[in-house]
């Protein structure tokens, strides 16, 4: 009796802690870019400093040849409160870009990082089949603004900022050169 009891409160205690985990705002980390490595800067960072007060959720795509613009993980945008994008030159399903389109186009919060220009948007790579470019992604940037950036420098940021996660960021923001967008919260 004494073993069931204990198996119950086991489940239960799980049970809560899946209700107490599904109520944090939960960002969901889209990153495929090869030169400023941030497949491992990123997690880092949003380990230490943000798992506490947010679910986070990682989205990757490999680096080279055509499962660059496979996202691995893309499921976990659409539930996603906040993306935070740090995207180079890469053309995704269908599918995963209208995640993306339909997270921002319902006025949900979006952090892009200086990887995230031309994020959508190939240079000399043909299109895969299913796949899709979208090049009007930046096309608000003033890039004349820009020097040297680190890559963990929170400094493109746009969206319509409806649900300003951003706060929590700010300690991490450096804001000088930066660009905002308009809309920015």
């Amino acid at each position: 009796m004494k073993q069931l009891l204990f198996i119950v409160s086991i489940i239960l205690s799980g049970h809560n802690l899946s209700k107490l985990q599904s109520a944090k705002p939960k960002i969901s980390f889209l990153i495929a870019e090869r030169e400023y490595q941030t497949i491992i800067s990123i997690p880092e960072f949003a380990e230490s400093k943000l798992a506490k007060d947010y679910r986070l959720a990682f989205c990757h795509a490999e680096n080279e040849g055509n499962q660059r613009h496979i996202l691995n993980n893309s499921e976990e945008i659409a539930n996603a409160d906040l993306l935070f994008v740090s995207i180079r030159r890469r053309a995704f399903s269908k599918e995963t870009m209208h995640a993306i389109s339909k997270h921002i186009s319902s006025g949900k919060s979006v952090i892009g990082i200086r990887t995230a220009s031309h994020a959508f948007q190939l240079r000399k790579e043909k299109l895969l089949d299913g796949h899709q470019e979208w090049p009007e992604w930046d096309s608000e940037r003033d890039y004349s603004v820009i020097s040297k950036i680190p890559p963990l420098l929170l400094c493109t940021l746009f969206c319509k900022m409806s649900h300003c996660h951003l706060r929590l960021l700010l300690p991490f923001i450096e804001t000088r050169p930066c660009q905002r967008h308009p809309n920015l919260c």
